[in-house]
């Protein structure tokens, strides 16, 4: 384990807390250290040849991919004819077969390009190495590793699911500035600022990207004028996974057509309606009972089963009125006799194979997530379909992050249902330490291009979410001692400053080991939540 005194200059501190906040990034040699301290100018310049080389093992950086990165630090002190006073050189060389990542991160460390007139650069191909000759003290070099290593990431919408992101972003010590449409929200308690704004006014949100100038856009709702983000690519920032990933998954005429037409993926049979009328003649074509949904909503808002033809009407209106954006549009659905709903949780990395989670059962009311559990009973053939299938359109909307595609398991065969570009709802589960890995975790690093050598299932896990049933804007909630004095429970308190009918306020969750019998877990978490009220 590396010993580094916590006194010494700001580069040290800055080193020293960012191994102990991130893990093991650097493996630093003891001769590197003395960089740092002491009259080391003079002991340089004795050698013979002027230079003194450092040893530096970089891990788990992102932006290397492979093996563990050999990179050598040469310092020297040139003086000039008749002068004392000297020039701090520091040259960097890494010898990795991996040219092309080291350029890219030559450039982020020295934003100033390694062209400049006070630098020298080249690539020697044959050897295998790239140098950068840069006339920067050691210290300064470090300060600029650190700081491209660090990110400040911008999270539209600051939900629950918003929330736990953020706790695992701010372990790997990033800065985060949580964005929401009302003050107080979840991931606004924990984040390092936040910022109160209409996310559809596509003003308002430019307003914040300028002021904030961050690395990352991260959203986490589907209310937000994502037509912008593909302006915030042009101009150099990331979003998260990609701006054509978030446009697509905002709009589920978007995604369903991608899926189903250009990508061959078997869904439900569907149409799109506009009008009232276009509605009665679609719901004629698909025939009773099916699924009604506005084209964006979230949480399941809008959704319904029409399965009276005298309910057209009220359907309609439910989907029309509960509409997130400005698309009056709805999606009207085969419904599809399936014995199990699952999420499948896939992760897309910057520099590495695409994973898939466990799958995770759920079970839906009002086309909202109550419980979920994991693992969840699949056939082996099942499961690679799905897999295949997840991969197949995680690979067509490019970018890093977790996903959460939707299937049904049927007696025919899996049909793919729906796709979320982020933590989705029904992976809360993984908070009760389900997998090596919480799908916020996960998250995190895939978006900060830190490596995943593994998702592995570590215990069975059901969770149960606590709803409230009234308006108030003055509440309490009761009853949290009851439900963790169960053993092998846990709760998680969102927050949220007021509360209305079906609003999720909480989420109550129970583990044991793997082979546990999941239905006893499902009614132990269910019974947990329920002993908690807002009142």
């Amino acid at each position: 384990m590396l010993q580094m005194p916590v006194t010494g200059t700001g580069a040290i501190r800055m080193l020293y807390n960012n191994i102990v906040s991130i893990g093991t990034i650097f493996s630093v040699e003891s001769a590197f250290l003395s960089i740092f301290f002491g009259p080391y100018h003079h002991s340089l310049s004795c050698c013979s040849d002027g230079i003194a080389p450092f040893h530096i093992k970089i891990k788990g950086c992102p932006f290397f991919v492979g093996e563990t990165a050999k990179v050598t630090l040469y310092h020297t002190v040139l003086f000039p004819f008749g002068k004392r006073e000297g020039i701090n050189k520091t040259c960097i060389i890494f010898k990795y077969p991996f040219l092309q990542q080291f350029y890219l991160f030559t450039q982020r460390v020295f934003a100033d390009g390694a062209r400049g007139e006070n630098n020298d650069y080249y690539n020697d191909q044959k050897s295998h190495c790239v140098k950068i000759i840069h006339y920067v003290s050691p210290t300064s070099f470090v300060k600029q590793l650190l700081c491209a290593m660090h990110k400040k990431i911008l999270l539209l919408g600051s939900g629950e699911l918003g929330k736990e992101l953020v706790i695992a972003i701010k372990k790997l010590g990033q800065t985060v500035i949580a964005v929401d449409s009302y003050a107080g929200a979840p991931a606004m308690q924990v984040a390092d600022g936040f910022e109160v704004i209409d996310m559809l006014n596509g003003e308002q949100l430019d307003a914040i990207i300028a002021k904030h100038n961050p690395d990352l856009v991260v959203p986490e709702i589907e209310a937000i004028r994502t037509e912008r983000f593909y302006e915030y690519e042009k101009q150099g920032r990331k979003v998260i996974p990609s701006a054509k990933a978030a446009n697509f998954t905002m709009n589920r005429k978007l995604i369903r057509d991608l899926a189903a037409k250009e990508l061959s993926l078997r869904t439900a049979k569907y149409f799109y309606a506009t009008t009232f009328e276009e509605f009665n003649k679609a719901v004629k074509e698909v025939g009773l009972p099916c699924v009604v949904k506005p084209l964006m909503s979230s949480s399941g808002k809008g959704q319904s089963v029409l399965k009276k033809e005298e309910d057209q009407q009220a359907v309609w209106d439910y989907a029309i009125t509960n509409s997130r954006g400005d698309i009056q549009e709805v999606i009207i659905e085969e419904f599809i006799s399936f014995h199990t709903e699952i999420t499948l949780l896939t992760v897309t990395q910057q520099n590495g194979p695409t994973l898939f989670c466990p799958p995770i059962g759920h079970r839906q009311e009002r086309g909202d997530y109550q419980e979920s559990w994991q693992p969840v009973a699949i056939s082996e053939s099942d499961y690679k379909e799905a897999c295949s299938m997840a991969e197949k359109v995680t690979t067509a909307l490019s970018g890093p992050g977790i996903w959460g595609v939707e299937f049904f398991l049927t007696d025919n065969g899996v049909y793919f249902s729906e796709l979320s570009p982020r933590p989705h709802d029904t992976g809360m589960v993984t908070l009760a330490g389900t997998q090596n890995l919480s799908e916020f975790e996960l998250h995190a690093r895939a978006i900060l291009g830190l490596p995943i050598p593994e998702i592995k299932l570590e215990r069975a896990g059901a969770s149960a979410v606590v709803l409230a049933n009234k308006s108030a804007e003055q509440f309490t909630i009761t009853g949290i001692e009851d439900a963790l004095a169960e053993k092998q429970t846990d709760v998680r308190i969102f927050g949220k400053p007021t509360i209305r009918p079906y609003r999720r306020m909480a989420v109550a969750l129970a583990y044991d080991a793997i082979n546990t019998d999941i239905n006893a877990l499902r009614k132990k978490a269910k019974a947990a939540a329920s002993k908690i009220q807002i009142v």
